[in-house]
C-alpha cells in the first residue's frame, strides 16, 4: 500500500475497530527521511556542484551534434521547419540552463518542507550531479545514398537529451523523461520564507496597544482586544487569499504551514504541523502507540523525526478537505492566548 493511502486509512479508521499494521509505513517514512537528510548534508559539503549550477553551466549538446547535423542535411522537412526546430532546440536548452540555476538557488535558500519526498530527492540528486553519468547508444551510419552501412557508438548524458522533435528532455522524479515545462512546474513550489509576513503579524500581535497589558498590569477591555484580534486575523486571511506582490496566497499558506515557526506565549517554539499532528482524534491508538515507540527508540526531537512528521503531514493535508479550517483554528487559538 502506498504511503499516503496508509496514513489516510489510519486517520480514517480512528473511530473504527479494523486493525491495520502501520509498522511498514512508519519504517518506510523513516528510511525516506534518513535518505533525504543524508542527501541534504552531503550537498552542504559539496559546494562545487552547487556553485556550478549557480554559475549557469552551459548545456552540452556536443554528443547530439551528428544527429542534429543529420536532421538538417537529410530531413525532408522544409527549410522553415528546420529553422523552427533548431530555434526550439536552442530556446529549450537556454531554458534548461535557467531552470538549473533556479534549482541551485532554491537549495541554497533552503527547500520548503512541503516538497513531495520524490521531488526533493530528485532536486537534490540532479543538483548533486547524480544524473551526470554517461551511457552509450548505437547509432546507424548511412552512405550518401541513404543506405545504412554500419553503426557507431554515441555517448549521451543522462540528465539531458532530446525527443524526436528535438525538444530538450531531462530525467524526472519518476525516472521518465520530462519536458522543460514539466521541469519548471516541479520547481514552482513555495520558498521556505514565503510565510514570513504571517509570522510577523503573529509576533507583533502581543505588542499591540490593544493587546499588551497596561503599565499597572491590567489588560485592555475585551472589545478593544477583539478589535485588534479581528484586524490581525483579517490581514492574515488576506495574505492566505491574495498573497503579496511576489508570492501567491497558496504559497504563503503552504510555507506558513510547513516552514514557519514562532515563539509562543509560553516561550516555546510553535508551528502548525506540530499542532495539527497532536490532535487527539487524528490517529487511531494503534498508530500512536507504534509511532510513540519509534520516537523513544530512535529519534525524539531529531532532524529525522521532524522530516518524518512533515512527510506524514503532507500525506494527510493533501487529502484533508478541512485543512484551511484547521489552519485558521490554529491561528485563532494562537492569538487568543493573549486575551
Amino acid at each position: 500500500m502506498a504511503a499516503n493511502q496508509t496514513i489516510i486509512q489510519a486517520a480514517g479508521q480512528r473511530y473504527a475497530p479494523t486493525k491495520i499494521d502501520y509498522s511498514g509505513y512508519i519504517q518506510g517514512i523513516s528510511s525516506v527521511a534518513t535518505a533525504l537528510i543524508e542527501k541534504k548534508n552531503n550537498q552542504a559539503k559539496n559546494k562545487a556542484a552547487l556553485n556550478d549550477l549557480l554559475a549557469g553551466t552551459e548545456t552540452d549538446i556536443t554528443p547530439w551534434g551528428d544527429i542534429i547535423k543529420s536532421y538538417i542535411d537529410q530531413s525532408p522537412d522544409s527549410i522553415e521547419t528546420k529553422q523552427q526546430t533548431v530555434e526550439r532546440m536552442k530556446k529549450g536548452t537556454l531554458k534548461l540552463e535557467d531552470l538549473k540555476k533556479k534549482m541551485a538557488e532554491m537549495i541554497e535558500q533552503g527547500l520548503t518542507e512541503s516538497l513531495d519526498p520524490d521531488v526533493e530527492n530528485w532536486i537534490r540528486s540532479y543538483a548533486a550531479g547524480e544524473f551526470d553519468q554517461v551511457y552509450s547508444v548505437a547509432q546507424p551510419v548511412y552512405n550518401d545514398d541513404g543506405v545504412q552501412i554500419g553503426t557507431k557508438m554515441q555517448e549521451f548524458n543522462m540528465n539531458f537529451g532530446f525527443d524526436e522533435n528535438f525538444n530538450p528532455m531531462v530525467i524526472g522524479p519518476k525516472g521518465d523523461p520530462i519536458t522543460m515545462d514539466e521541469f519548471e512546474n516541479l520547481l514552482s513550489v513555495p520558498s521556505a520564507s514565503d510565510g514570513d509576513e504571517v509570522i510577523s503579524l503573529i509576533e507583533e500581535f502581543p505588542t499591540l496597544s490593544g493587546v499588551k497589558p497596561y503599565k499597572d498590569g491590567t489588560k485592555p477591555p475585551d472589545d478593544v482586544f477583539m478589535g485588534e484580534y479581528r484586524k490581525t486575523l483579517g490581514m492574515i486571511k488576506k495574505l492566505f487569499k491574495s498573497g503579496t506582490d511576489d508570492v501567491s496566497g497558496e504559497n504563503v499558506m503552504t510555507a506558513f504551514m510547513f516552514d514557519s515557526s514562532f515563539v509562543g506565549k509560553d516561550g516555546e517554539d510553535a508551528n502548525f504541523i506540530d499542532w495539527y499532528l497532536s490532535r487527539e482524534d487524528l490517529f487511531p491508538d494503534d498508530f500512536k502507540k507504534l509511532y510513540g515507540e519509534y520516537r523513544k527508540e530512535y529519534a525524539i526531537g531529531s532532524e529525522n523525526e521532524k522530516k518524518m512528521l512533515n512527510i506524514i503531514a503532507q500525506d494527510l493535508i493533501k487529502n484533508d478537505p478541512n485543512i484551511k479550517d484547521d489552519l485558521m483554528k490554529f491561528i485563532e487559538a494562537t492569538l487568543n492566548e493573549y486575551k
